[in-house]
């Protein structure tokens, strides 16, 4: 039997390749929701290979563009709606920054498991997603780079065999500048990353390393 999985987030970074995992083993899976932001152009030509259920986005959403029949969330509680609606084996979390909080809640309410590639919600609400977890018995799983990195290192021992773990910057605007250089920064020279077109708070936040908030991560 299928399993049936919710991506939340489906047209990100992290959500389109998981579109490519699903589509490359649809023998497995099958999908029964969406949600984006406001990309509903790419929503709509995911749905319309995945065949999902359910559809949500922040912006209206046209049905007439989606397979018929597809149930569809839309206003700024579109993806919470649809995580409460959609009972998933699997919900996969890749909304970013904090607005996948609310989300992820609604997501453990279900007890079933959740992919998670997002760690603002943790950061800003992990008392009350450690509360929910327990109260129902959700599973929580790491799939982003970092945090999985450290999930799948501690498989393989003891948790007493772990004394610290400890996380490096990749780089930045600010990478290499002496202590001296950075007194004389500007919010233009901080919002300038080498590398990444994230927004301007996501790309401040890693700039400053205001995003690598520290928490007991003892769920994972």
């Amino acid at each position: 039997m299928k399993k049936e999985v919710l991506l939340l987030g489906s047209t990100g970074s992290i959500g389109t390749q998981t579109v490519d995992v699903l589509k490359l083993h649809a023998d497995r899976f099958s999908v029964i929701g969406l949600s984006c932001r406001s990309d509903v152009e790419t929503l709509y030509a995911q749905a319309q290979t995945l065949n999902p259920k359910y559809a949500a986005a922040e912006v209206p959403l046209d049905p007439d563009r989606l397979p018929a029949g597809t149930e569809t969330f839309c206003g700024p509680d579109a993806a919470e709606r649809l995580a409460e609606a959609a009972d998933a084996d699997v919900t996969v979390l890749a909304i970013s920054g904090y607005a996948a909080l609310r989300p992820l809640l609604a997501a453990i309410r279900h007890g079933k498991r959740i992919a998670i590639a997002n760690k603002e919600s943790l950061v800003c609400g992990g008392s009350l997603v450690d509360a929910a977890l327990a109260f129902y018995g959700a599973e929580l799983l790491p799939i982003d780079s970092e945090q999985s990195a450290i999930f799948q290192a501690l498989q393989n021992g003891g948790r007493d065999e772990v004394e610290r773990l400890i996380l490096t910057a990749s780089g930045g605007p600010f990478f290499r500048k002496k202590r001296e250089e950075l007194r004389h920064v500007s919010l233009d020279d901080a919002l300038c990353h080498p590398t990444w077109k994230m927004g301007r708070k996501i790309t401040l936040d890693s700039a400053t390393l205001m995003n690598k908030g520290t928490r007991n991560t003892s769920r994972c």
